[in-house]
């Protein structure tokens, strides 16, 4: 019945996962499959459920096994993307054609990393394998460029729900695996809103860097771009009005 509030039987549903950096540092493959389960159960058939990213070899190095033909599909964008480029603040970038043409609803099920440049890396930067050229939108921290990115209608319209993998977050360094900067959160987390996903997130990530003696993301502004999809009206950033529920 849960599920069921999400995606519906005639639902063509994309589960964009992440997957750049590999084993260590992506969606687990458990936690993918736990939400085609979720999918299914809502009574989306099985050919009828993609999970995606933006290249076969990144999803093949992350333990998934593409699959184009029969049942749950499992595959990369490649070079499948939209002829015509649409504005993410200065950047000019084409969005994957699964996501604007193929799917009809969307989750977003990416993996809690810190990030070089956006400080941290979850459900709005993980849209960053929805275009085709993100290292054009790095400058500045990412900001915002992140925001205006998940403004599009294609991104803002079709995401039905965002479940976090934060089992084993990377605190510092990523968003590459980093064994020493690895962590047991043991964490799932699921939202209808990006923003506040991704705040919470932000919190949990500089509770754990306080403990390494690293410091704050928020507070040095490295994830401004999560304050100003908020100053966009993408969804919340403070705690005192994100009900958080513990299970």
């Amino acid at each position: 019945e849960a599920w069921a509030t999400y995606v519906k039987p005639d639902d063509v549903v994309g589960i964009k996962i992440n997957t750049l950096f590999g084993v260590g540092a992506c969606t687990h493959p458990e936690v993918t499959a736990a939400v085609v389960q979720g999918c299914k159960a809502a009574g989306v058939p099985a050919d009828r459920i993609i999970v995606w990213d933006m290249r076969d070899g990144h999803l093949q190095k992350s333990g998934y096994e593409v699959n184009r033909d029969r049942g749950v599909k499992c595959y990369g964008v490649n070079d499948d993307w939209e002829d015509e480029p649409v504005a993410i603040h200065t950047c000019q970038g084409r969005l994957a054609k699964v996501l604007t043409r193929t799917c009809t609803a969307l989750i977003n099920v990416p993996a809690l990393k810190s990030h070089s440049g956006a400080g941290i890396t979850l459900s709005m930067k993980n849209h960053y394998g929805s275009f085709d050229c993100p290292g054009k939108a790095h400058g500045d921290n990412c900001d915002p460029y992140i925001a205006h990115l998940n403004n599009l209608p294609p991104i803002k319209g079709k995401t039905r729900l965002i479940v976090c993998d934060a089992l084993l977050p990377v605190a510092e360094g990523g968003p590459q695996a980093r064994e020493q900067f690895t962590y047991e959160q043991k964490t799932i987390m699921a939202a209808t809103d990006t923003v506040a996903i991704d705040y919470v997130a932000l919190k949990l990530l500089d509770a754990q860097r306080a403990k390494m003696d690293l410091p704050s993301l928020e507070t040095t502004g490295r994830a401004k771009h999560v304050l100003t999809a908020a100053e966009m009206g993408l969804g919340v950033a403070d705690l005192a009005k994100i009900e958080v529920v513990e299970a």
